[in-house]
């Protein structure tokens, strides 16, 4: 993830001259830019299209004109400040006693079957791997009440070898490929997250899961996601979430629109390199998400530049019966 740093101070350093910034050079300095910004963003221009190319903000410092090339943590930061800013504009959805928040999701996971769980077919590698897409549509009420209909579609394998094995282990029947299975729950849990910024860190931090062998603010990143992942979240707590998100170091800018955000971040997973990349839209939702190995994964067999997990998920809307849209 690398060390922080503030590009803003290199800036000051080097137009003042001196080791560390004196505080008011800093303080002059970010009001200026924070000026500049929000007055390009006023303009409705592509998004950092600021002096030249996208990469410039003109700052004044200590009467001196300087052209400053942002480095990725600022830009990422700015575009996830101007996704927080359009949520403050969003009013919590309404959902009548009667009434359902409806979701779908469209999600391709990867399914990993030990050996010895093959029904004694044989196979050659320890674990047999495959990608097994699937749609989900949830109904959501405000006592808990949860209906969730998933619909199993036909698994994509990375080698006919394991084509063959699949089925000759009759593992269709266990994934119910082609089957559309519903559930009901009368009290599906809603899970309830402090808006104030410190606390729903504290919280995050709290319930990460740490022992997989991950940097932390990818486990942190994994309990934030999740947060969005959940339509029934307030904006006040969307909100929120993006802009801790937004402090996470190692994040880069995929793409930003005035309708959505996209990020990544790369970190290794038992040596594998691996690409995390996401979409968060203007309304604090999660609509994209996405897991790709950019090296080969020789445990489980998997090429590299394969996508072991992604989603996509529509915009949450409020229906008056569990058949519905």
């Amino acid at each position: 993830m690398g060390e922080h740093r503030e590009p803003l101070d290199d800036l000051i350093r080097r137009v003042v001259g001196d080791p560390e910034p004196a505080p008011g050079d800093r303080a002059r300095a970010e009001a200026r830019l924070a000026v500049a910004m929000r007055e390009e963003r006023l303009k409705r221009r592509p998004r950092w299209s600021i002096a030249v190319a996208g990469a410039a903000v003109v700052v004044f410092i200590v009467g001196l004109l300087v052209v400053f090339d942002v480095g990725p943590g600022f830009r990422v930061s700015a575009a996830i400040e101007e996704i927080a800013e359009a949520i403050e504009e969003v009013s919590p959805l309404s959902v009548g006693d009667t009434q359902f928040l409806y979701t779908q999701s469209e999600a391709r996971a990867l399914g990993v079957i030990p050996r010895d769980a093959l029904g004694g077919v044989p196979y050659e590698r320890e674990y047999l791997v495959y990608l097994l897409p699937r749609i989900r549509e949830t109904w959501r009420g405000t006592e808990g009440g949860l209906q969730i209909r998933e619909t199993v579609g036909e698994p994509v394998f990375f080698s006919e070898r394991a084509e063959t094995v699949y089925y000759l282990a009759d593992l269709e029947d266990v994934d119910r490929v082609g089957e559309t299975v519903t559930q009901t729950f009368i009290d599906g849990q809603i899970e309830q997250w402090p808006m104030g910024s410190d606390a729903l860190d504290a919280v995050i931090r709290d319930v990460i899961v740490t022992n997989r062998g991950l940097p932390e603010e990818v486990e942190y990143l994994d309990v934030a996601v999740d947060i969005l992942r959940d339509p029934l979240q307030p904006p006040e707590v969307r909100q929120t979430v993006v802009r801790l998100i937004g402090e996470l170091e190692g994040l880069q800018l995929v793409e930003s629109t005035a309708e959505a955000v996209t990020l990544s971040v790369e970190y290794a997973d038992r040596e594998v390199r691996t690409r995390l990349t996401f979409t968060i839209t203007s309304f604090g939702y999660l609509s994209f998400e996405q897991r790709a190995n950019l090296t080969a994964d020789e445990e489980y067999g998997i090429p590299a530049g394969t996508v072991t997990w992604q989603a996509g998920y529509a915009q949450p809307i409020v229906v008056d019966s569990l058949d519905t849209p």
